[in-house]
């Protein structure tokens, strides 16, 4: 048969091009990186393709996968040769790539829309803490976000990672929707207020979580309160409060001996104390030092707090129970 046409078509795109009035499809529409699958569709065997994506690459590939890293609008061409002789196509501005919107997975600065950068970007160096680039916006308390909320996230120091800074992120408050690879977490607002904020999970530790480094110490950075206390075998993270300032699915607590706090303590109805073997889920209550009161009615399942014992056993691998409570031998 003889090869007298060739088409293409292409898919990835956001949504099916729509045929304008006189039948002919629309473009092929999508946010960079717009990552596309073309195929060819001919009469007759083919043998030979090259492909021209009009952004300076090209592909001999029979069905390639091609990504446009950059916002524009491109035209692609094919020629294609068979046993039954050769064929071109050429469709000008077939594809246009969009820039990324707010909280979208970037590579670079420049697929990001106006007034946003590629955090953690491909040359960012942010090792595995982001699963992507994220288009995002910085702020401060007297720079507000044009979209999402101004979330503080290096609220102590730590590693000079670029995500440690105020950020704009995506508000999941009233239970909106996180964007995909983020979750809905207690953040510390620019303003010092706890906010509820899309972003990566496990980036920052809440409140509750253990928060120890490699070498043992309390690590002030690994928590969204910035606040890492010496308790329990791994640490944990505490924010102090002074009633009615805690962050969801926490209490604020005053400790009967005065010592320590008050200070924000984990509802063991939404963390589990991280499974560290010398904390547990305490009722509020009691007069021995470490017993504590909250500025709430007292949640059932109890909060994370020292675990109280009677004899080493109880607290683990290289616990000792002190004072009626786990802590290091």
């Amino acid at each position: 048969m003889p090869l007298a046409w060739v088409d293409f078509a292409i898919t990835g795109c956001d949504s099916a091009p729509t045929p304008d009035d006189a039948g002919m499809p629309g473009p092929c529409t999508g946010a960079t990186p717009l990552s596309l699958t073309f195929t060819a569709i001919a009469p007759a065997p083919i043998d030979a393709y090259l492909w021209d994506f009009g952004d300076g690459d090209t592909s001999t590939e029979t069905a390639p996968i091609h990504v446009y890293a950059a916002p524009g609008v491109y035209g692609v061409s094919l020629a294609v040769g068979g046993p039954g002789g050769t064929a071109s196509q050429d469709k000008p501005a077939v594809v246009v790539a969009r820039a990324a919107e707010f909280a979208s997975p970037c590579a670079d600065d420049a697929q990001c829309g106006a007034g946003l950068e590629c955090v953690c970007g491909a040359s960012d160096g942010c090792g595995a803490v982001l699963p992507f680039g994220l288009c995002a916006a910085s702020c401060s308390g007297s720079t507000p976000c044009a979209s999402g909320v101004c979330a503080d996230l290096a609220p102590a120091p730590g590693p000079a990672d670029d995500w440690r800074r105020t950020l704009c992120v995506p508000s999941c408050s009233g239970g909106t929707t996180c964007p995909a690879g983020l979750t809905c977490q207690n953040l510390r607002g620019a303003d010092g207020n706890w906010i509820e904020g899309c972003f990566a999970p496990g980036a920052l530790a809440p409140i509750g979580a253990s928060c120890r480094d490699g070498a043992g110490d309390p690590d002030d950075s690994r928590c969204a309160s910035g606040s890492c206390a010496d308790l329990g075998a791994r640490g944990l993270c505490v924010a102090s409060c002074s009633g009615g300032d805690c962050p969801g699915g926490s209490a604020c607590a005053t400790f009967e001996d005065g010592s320590t706090g008050p200070w924000c303590v984990a509802g063991c109805a939404t963390a589990s104390c991280d499974g560290d073997p010398w904390l547990a889920c305490q009722a509020p209550g009691g007069t021995d030092p470490l017993d504590f009161t909250v500025d709430e009615t007292p949640d059932a399942a109890g909060y994370c707090a020292p675990k109280a014992c009677t004899g080493a056993a109880e607290c683990g691998l290289d616990g000792a129970c002190v004072n009626g409570f786990c802590g290091p031998g």
